[in-house]
């Protein structure tokens, strides 16, 4: 329970694990079991129920400050604070570290969920569901169910899983196809981009939000391959020098025209 005199934030994306929702508040959530794809699902019956993210109240103590991308400032960034909620984005990230660590979910950096949540002005990284269709997807969220975490951070791999799958197999970038297809979601990666190429990861205003998500994945880039020297290129030398390069050199004890051993 927050302290009485804490600051409270309401920041979007945000949700609340199981069992763990104000009664008075659940009126006004979206609940997972009136989600088309998850009634139309053979095996929905045995996810365990939990409400969708919109809105949420976090005191100061689990409130995030940050600030999105912007072209209209000298600093790149917005003048006002986007918050996010740690627990949200500590739910969703410890199930993408367990993902990564035990079954070999590829692991985004840093700057680029920090890009992602950005982009999204939202704890949950612009995550709602993951496609139940896809039978690793869906193993993967059962399997993360198992390790302890909630159906829905246990989706937030899944969705990055399926989506990582869809771009190799599309050929498109990651982003692009998280946010979905068409115009609208090349527009999506477009500024995703752009945001990473411009620094706005790494501004100082959004500092606490890199590092929060950097500590809760352990990231560990992986080892830089050392570039091969270069090897010096030869020339291509006249047929008769290209002769008297390649003859072999004798010995002095044996004689020239011949290889009989001199006695």
């Amino acid at each position: 329970m927050a302290d009485k005199e804490e600051k409270i934030y309401t920041v979007q994306g945000g949700y609340y694990p199981t069992g763990t929702m104000p009664e008075s508040l659940s009126q006004y959530y979206p609940k997972w079991r009136d989600a088309p794809e998850r009634k139309n699902h053979p095996d929905s019956a045995k996810t365990i129920e939990f409400l969708r993210p919109v809105a949420k109240d976090v005191p100061a103590s689990q409130y995030i400050p940050a600030r999105r991308a912007s072209d209209k400032t000298k600093t790149g960034v917005e003048t006002m604070d986007t918050g996010y909620d740690k627990e949200t984005m500590n739910n969703l990230l410890s199930a993408y570290k367990t993902a990564h660590e035990k079954y070999g979910v590829p692991m985004l950096a840093p700057h680029q969920l920090t890009a992602m949540a950005l982009e999204e002005g939202r704890s949950n990284f612009g995550y709602n569901n993951f496609n139940w269709d896809n039978p690793k997807a869906y193993k993967l969220q059962q399997s993360l169910i198992k390790q302890g975490y909630d159906p829905y951070a246990a989706g937030f791999p899944a969705a990055i899983l399926d989506k990582q799958q869809l771009s190799a197999r599309l050929n498109k970038p990651f982003f692009h196809v998280w946010n979905g297809d068409g115009v609208q979601a090349q527009h999506y990666n477009e500024r995703v981009q752009n945001a990473i190429e411009t620094g706005v990861p790494n501004n100082p205003k959004n500092q606490q939000l890199l590092q929060f998500i950097q500590n809760k994945t352990g990231y560990v880039a992986p080892p830089v391959q050392a570039k091969q020297p270069m090897q010096p290129q030869q020339t291509q030398l006249p047929a008769d020098q290209q002769i008297s390069q390649n003859t072999v050199e004798m010995p002095d004890t044996f004689r020239a025209g011949g290889r009989t051993r001199l006695i």
